[in-house]
């Protein structure tokens, strides 16, 4: 039988330990060294007969092994599980053969029966063992989330979406549901988010610092321009894109949102990077066709795709956005939409997963400036028809467009840093934000220490 490798030092290890094994065995192997590290620390704390609660929160699919290596060991622990990617964790299996080594069990005929130890799928709380068979050499990862005593997730969306998504994961939902431990628990943005856009942004003044960070942006980032050169003037529109370049962040929808840009008198301002070498590539194929639209329309945009000078330039780019697009053709939340709010610029984003629960969709205002009720809406949602770019581009552009337009009639009326204020308002930030995840969490708790 293999033996499971352990290294005294989990923090650096030699580059080339995974670079021969698939991301579930470097998931599993992270996993177990997680839950003996949280076992010697519940030993220490139950040998010290502590008062306070211990439980564990176990975040994403990648990790929810850890929630089966500890209740094996520790059933006695409260395990917390949080689903983060609705797209990608029903997807998410794992080898047999590359877990048996982990368990205690041993088998004599490994290419016939394998005996594997799991939790239950049912009410009951009992330990079930399964033989798996050549042919079913894989498990879901939703196998593993049963091992949890309560299951979250980050928005109501992600519920309906990942219910659909897998017969696997919908037999999870309800169990933990039929249980009373299901529970939507919304995301918030810590309070470094909230005080970096206080940096530059004022919630009580917003549109002076606005315009400080749009002539920052025009004045110091033109070899970033793509096209002609760029008007130079604070008050223009800008829009923003920001997020890594893959196809589900919506990336073949920046061509479409150039496009509405130019026809508006509006500046694009992509911010983005590829973590791989295909994701780089996707960018580089998206970018040829701006740049042929930047030079046919004689509009140029501006694209800051290095790490570091994002890192430099973060707040600046945020600020200066009127409009951010966020075109995910799945989104367990949306941080980037909430925090756009906190940098008062509109949130355009398609309807999928969280992102229609951080904002309240826009409806016509009666421009009053001496009523502050009337401000009952906070950004712009549009259909996505996930990857039919072409149906999706047109969805957004009509979102895209009625957002301009909104922002046009409010500077017309004066009425411009009154609608930046509401949206700053209603961001989920800060302390307010904080608190209120903290509450969330702390029910749970509360429910499972004493039931």
């Amino acid at each position: 039988m293999a033996t499971v490798p352990v290294w005294r030092d989990v923090y650096n290890l030699p580059r080339t330990i995974f670079s021969k094994v698939s991301p579930s065995e470097r998931d599993l192997y992270f996993s177990f060294v997680a839950s003996r590290l949280v076992g010697i620390q519940f030993k220490s704390y139950h040998d010290a007969s502590q008062k306070i609660p211990f439980v564990v929160h176990v975040h994403g699919a990648t990790n929810v092994p850890t929630a089966w290596f500890l209740k094996l060991i520790y059933p006695q622990i409260p395990i917390i599980y949080t689903m983060h990617d609705y797209n990608r964790e029903p997807t998410v299996s794992y080898d047999i053969s590359k877990i048996l080594p982990y368990t205690k069990h041993s088998f004599k005929h490994p290419f016939r029966a394998r005996i594997l130890t799991l939790c239950s799928t049912g009410k009951s709380r009992k330990i079930r063992v399964i033989t798996v068979k050549h042919r079913s050499r894989y498990i879901n990862s939703a196998e593993f989330a049963y091992c949890a005593d309560a299951l979250t997730t980050v928005s109501k969306g992600m519920i309906i979406a990942i219910t659909h998504s897998s017969e696997a994961y919908a037999r999870l939902i309800t169990t933990f549901r039929a249980r009373g431990r299901l529970t939507n628990v919304n995301n918030w943005i810590g309070t470094k988010a909230w005080s970096l856009a206080r940096s530059v942004v004022s919630s009580d003044a917003p549109a002076a610092g606005k315009i400080s960070a749009k002539n920052f942006l025009f004045n110091n980032l033109e070899h970033f321009r793509h096209g002609n050169k760029l008007s130079i003037f604070g008050s223009r529109c800008v829009i923003l894109w920001i997020g890594r370049f893959e196809e589900n962040k919506g990336i073949h929808i920046l061509p479409y949102i150039h496009t509405t840009a130019c026809c508006t008198n509006c500046t694009l301002v992509i911010s983005g990077y590829g973590s791989s070498k295909r994701a780089r590539r996707l960018f580089t194929s998206v970018q040829e066709t701006l740049n042929a639209n930047a030079w046919r329309l004689s509009c140029p945009y501006l694209a800051v795709t290095s790490l570091q000078e994002q890192a430099q330039f973060n707040t600046n780019i945020r600020a200066a956005a009127d409009i951010v697009v966020i075109p995910s053709v799945s989104e367990a939340y949306g941080l980037v939409a909430a925090e756009a709010l906190a940098y008062g610029s509109i949130p355009v984003v398609s309807a999928v997963g969280g992102l229609p629960e951080i904002i309240k969709p826009y409806s016509e205002p009666v421009f009053a400036s001496s009523s502050s009720d009337i401000w009952n809406w906070t950004g712009f949602t549009f259909e996505s028809f996930g990857t039919n770019w072409d149906l999706t581009g047109m969805s957004m552009q009509t979102s895209l467009k009625q957002a301009i337009n909104m922002l046009a009639l409010a500077e017309q009326r004066g009425l411009t840093e009154a609608v930046q204020r509401n949206l700053i308002r209603s961001s989920p930030t800060g302390k307010t934000g904080f608190n209120i995840g903290v509450k969330g969490y702390g029910r749970i708790i509360d429910q499972l220490i004493h039931n």
